[in-house]
């Protein structure tokens, strides 16, 4: 197949069919010169002068643009066998093709010609799906790398990244809000990283759209004593509420909080609510989670428990505008009851009681190393929204396509995200089989003596000789603020937290490829 490459020499009133595939199937596709897809063009773009660009799904980058050649429906086991994509396909994509077939779905052979590969990085600026058609106006330069580990350059890492529609609807909302205030508050707060983010990413946005947004911390919600320590030693003097149980919601009235030693009436209101209930039953990791399949429908074990009032009651009695929500991917699962009944996944649940509490609500299954974290760390982000007469699946395509955009390659340097000195001391329980687990995954092996494993949800790390080409699933992320001085206080507060925390839950391990005895784990599932 013949090739150019290009520095993005498309006419601008070029027309294009978006195209997106997996990284593993992009250059079989170029090669071949044809791909076997589920979908094809309108009929308006079916024509002798149509293109395609050609989109790493993973990236976000334009890999090429091609003429569209031939587009041929394939809708017998004959005409699927006699295609040449299916020819090269591995055994797992051949029965994706056959089963579709099977089901008496068509399947359609695109043929593609004139292939003109993109050497800039280029992405299509209106983060459209793959039914999309744009012009080559809609090409524009990728973000530009990440400068610095700070919060402040994450948020413009990530603000470079959205379309140019996206940018607009930002700017639009955050003039809407200009000279106001933005409250939140957070409920199972953790170490609540989020008050750091959540103030860097809008100082950022009101420098860049010449906005003035007053950010407000109202309360946290923590049950554990360790975790609310830290909370006062980095955000204490900001003025919230810190109570200690999310049943506050439940009982309504006063509670007392750690910050003014008092007595206060809970919240009421707040803008965001941020919430990531307990995922101990949920979690696979759980030997007991048989006992815990529907605990988001009856409120058992502390995940239930969590849910049921620092989500569900703590948005009843906030009302926020937004609800951030986290938890494990353990929510999609769809396990057996007792009598080999299928139950729902537990995201299906969330999803049900945004919309009776009048939200509508979008999940994405998220992996760290996609949004600048160099680790494999996969959960689930939700976000829901005032309904408002928005459709459910317009919102949730919407987001999707946002968080597709602001997904990338790049990454924070290793060494500068994780912390080599914690104290270790011996595995022991069922950390130590976490860690052979992890170990003995081939996904987990590589050229390198790397291997991170997360098996506290602490802030802890593990390492094994060298740092190159590293297989990572936990990590200390330092708090590298550029806000002054509150924040380089943060940023002790944190790595005193983690060497608090190391000093109970780090085991020496022996991992990865090499026969180093020196790696680090972490102690739980989360």
């Amino acid at each position: 197949m013949e090739e150019q490459t290009s520095g993005a020499t498309a006419s601008a009133n070029e027309q294009f069919v978006v195209v997106r595939l997996a990284t593993e199937y992009l250059e079989q596709f170029i090669s071949l010169g044809s791909w076997i897809f589920a979908w094809q063009p309108k009929k308006a773009m079916r024509t002798e002068s149509a293109k395609a660009c050609i989109v790493d799904t993973a990236s976000g980058l334009i890999i090429a643009t091609a003429k569209l050649s031939v587009i041929s429906p394939v809708s017998s086991f004959v005409q699927l066998r006699s295609c040449r994509p299916f020819q090269a396909a591995g055994q797992l994509q051949k029965n994706t093709w056959r089963n579709r077939i099977t089901s008496g779905n068509s399947l359609f052979e695109w043929t593609i010609t004139e292939i003109d590969r993109f050497s800039d990085s280029m992405v299509v600026e209106t983060g459209a799906g793959r039914t999309a058609y744009v012009s080559a106006r809609d090409f524009r330069s990728a973000a530009p790398s990440l400068q610095a580990l700070t919060l402040k350059s994450s948020a413009e890492y990530f603000v470079g990244r959205l379309s140019g529609r996206d940018r607009q609807l930002l700017r639009e909302n955050l003039q809407s809000l200009h000279g106001k205030r933005l409250t939140f508050g957070s409920t199972c707060s953790g170490t609540d990283i989020i008050v750091p983010v959540m103030k860097q990413t809008i100082s950022v946005l009101c420098k860049l759209f010449n906005v003035s947004i007053e950010v407000v911390h109202l309360f946290s919600v923590e049950f554990e004593k360790q975790k609310r320590e830290f909370i006062m030693d980095a955000h204490g003097d900001s003025g919230f509420h810190l109570f200690h149980d999310v049943a506050v919601f439940r009982d309504g009235g006063e509670s007392f909080c750690d910050v003014c030693q008092q007595s206060h009436a809970i919240p009421t209101a707040t803008d965001v609510l941020v919430s990531g209930p307990s995922c101990k039953n949920i979690s696979k990791e759980n030997r007991r989670r048989s006992d815990y399949l529907s605990c988001y429908e009856d409120g058992s074990g502390c995940s239930g428990f969590t849910y049921e009032y620092g989500v569900k009651e703590a948005v009843a009695r906030t009302c926020p505008a937004v609800v951030i929500f986290e938890n494990v991917t353990g929510l999609l699962d769809r396990p057996k009851d007792e009598n080999g009944q299928l139950l729902q996944p537990q995201i299906e649940v969330v999803t049900s009681d945004f919309k009776n509490l009048g939200y509508v609500f979008q999940y994405s299954k998220l992996v760290a190393n996609r949004y600048l974290l160099p680790q494999r760390r996969t959960r689930i982000y939700g976000t829901a929204d005032l309904d408002e007469g928005q459709s459910a699946k317009g919102f949730h395509q919407r987001m999707s396509t946002t968080l597709m955009d602001m997904s990338g390659d790049g990454q924070f340097d290793h060494d500068a995200v994780f912390l080599r000195d914690l104290p270790k001391t011996p595995l022991q329980g069922n950390a130590a089989r976490l860690v052979e687990e992890a170990v003995s995954k081939g996904a987990l092996q590589n050229e390198s003596n790397d291997l991170f494993v997360d098996t506290s949800g602490l802030l802890c790390s593990e390492q094994v000789g060298s740092q190159e080409e590293a297989s990572q699933v936990g990590f200390v992320l330092r708090d590298r603020s550029e806000a002054g001085q509150s924040d380089d206080r943060n940023t002790k507060q944190y790595s005193q937290f983690a060497r608090s925390t190391a000093q109970a839950h780090q085991f020496q391990v022996q991992g990865g490829r090499g026969n180093s005895q020196n790696s680090r784990s972490s102690g739980s599932c989360c």
